[in-house]
Order: structure tokens, then sequence, then C-alpha cells
């Protein structure tokens, strides 16, 4: 059965990773999930396999890697076992999405950041969002995501890293986290540098962010930061950057040695 796992700020790495070019993607037996197998089974398999606590954490499963927009049901009837190949989570394509709707803990997070993700394969153009950061007076500096030299202020986020559903507020928060600036949870989103109106907050669809019709790297999404105040910053390294992993950040957030 495979998954990809997910909390409230994007997609941590899988303690069942199989893969060093895809560590986000896990996988189990289909045979130590229990009986009955239904959602509310797999989600307490997955639960115990990741370490997390399913009697005080919710929990949701999102079939098709987390394109679809809604949870299943708990008593949704899962096909695990058998010669049925296009079943849900046979195969990498259609991966289940485990979400832990919660923060991690902090046993949890210094777990994840323990992980080595430097092996991860460069993927498709299009499962890539691509996106342009700006303040209000001009272009950004460097992004932590940037590819190009010639583009520095242009990062991109594999897209299966936006915790399902995707709207546009996690998208901000996503990348106010991995780029270190919690201005950039407030931004302005355009859908183009040459747009007129910004993105209102139940735009773009879901569907267009995770079928790569929106953010590509010709037109990437614009992001206008600005400037944050001293408790915007406070706020976010409280909850980001924990007292106890001042070397190794949140696990969301590139390394810098600090």
């Amino acid at each position: 059965v495979h998954y990809r796992l997910y909390n409230a700020d994007g997609a941590p790495p899988c303690k069942t990773a199989f893969d060093a070019g895809d560590p986000f993607m896990g996988r189990i037996a289909a045979t130590f999930v229990p009986p009955p197998h239904i959602v509310a089974s797999l989600k307490r398999c997955l639960a115990n396999t990741e370490l997390v606590n399913p009697t005080c954490r919710d929990t949701q499963l999102f079939e098709d890697c987390g394109r679809a927009r809604s949870p299943m049901e708990d008593a949704t009837r899962l096909v695990l076992l058998g010669d049925a190949p296009a079943a849900l989570g046979r195969t990498p394509e259609t991966a289940f999405a485990f979400k832990v709707v919660d923060d991690l803990t902090e046993r949890e997070a210094r777990a994840v950041c323990a992980l080595d993700i430097s092996g991860r394969r460069e993927l498709e153009e299009n499962q890539y969002l691509y996106f342009h950061l700006y303040t209000s007076a001009g272009e950004d500096s460097k992004s932590t995501l940037a590819f190009s030299t010639a583009r520095p202020a242009v990062g991109r986020v594999e897209r299966f890293r936006l915790a399902p559903p995707v709207t546009l507020a996690t998208i901000k928060c996503f990348l106010a986290l991995v780029e270190r600036n919690p201005a950039y949870a407030h931004a302005h989103v355009y859908e183009t540098v040459t747009a007129v109106e910004q993105l209102a907050e139940g735009e773009p669809e879901h569907a267009c962010i995770v079928d790569g019709s929106i953010g590509s790297k010709d037109t990437p999404l614009v992001l206008v930061r600005r400037q944050e105040g001293g408790l915007g910053r406070v706020l976010f390294e409280s909850r980001f950057l924990r007292p106890s992993a001042k070397v190794r950040l949140h696990p969301l957030v590139p390394q810098f040695g600090l």
C-alpha cells in the first residue's frame, strides 16, 4: 500500500520510504492492515507506522495522491489484497495521501529532521509549482528554492509536497515556511506577473494547482509580500524555529548550518 505523509505544513519524508529519489513516498505490506479493510483501519495502521498517536491526533486519508479535494469517509471499503491492479494505493501513481491535521510534536519533528532528503530526483517540469518572489518595492532576493542562477527570485517546489486539499492559503503558508519569511503567509498572489487583479482566497481551484495548469515554469505564480512586523516574526519563530531545534530547523525548512 503506497502513501504520502502530510501534516499541516506540507509533506515530511516517510519512515517507510523505499526509494532514495523520492523520500516522500512510503509503502507498507497490505497484509499489515487488520480487517476490516476500511479507511479507518488503514489510517490507524499508517499512524502506527509513522509513530503518530491516532487516539489524540486528527488524521485524514485522501485518494489519488491527494488530488481528491475531500478526505475519504472512515467507513469506506478498500481493496488492498487480490488481483485488482487499479486499486487505490497499489502503485505510486495511485498512492493514498495520509494527513495528520494538527502540527507535529517536538519529538516527531526531531525524528523527521534526522532523515536525509538530499538525494531526491529531478521531476518532470509540470510536477513542480513555480513561483516568483517580490516585495512591494521590486523583485525579492534569492529564493531558498531557486533552481537557476539566472532567475534567483524564482523558486519551485514539488506539487505533491503541498498538503491536500491545496488552497491559496496552504501555498502561502508553505512558502513562508520554506522561505523562512512569515510575510509570505500574507502575501498578495497573482496568477502571472502581468495580472492586474490578485487571486482571491478561494482561488485558484484545487485541481488547477495539482494538475500543473497554474504556476508553470514560463508563468510562475507571483507572490508580493508586505513588510512583516515584529510580532509576525516572533509568532513565526515560536511555531517553526523551536528552541529545542536551534541547529536543525523545522523539517520542511532548508538547513543553512545555523
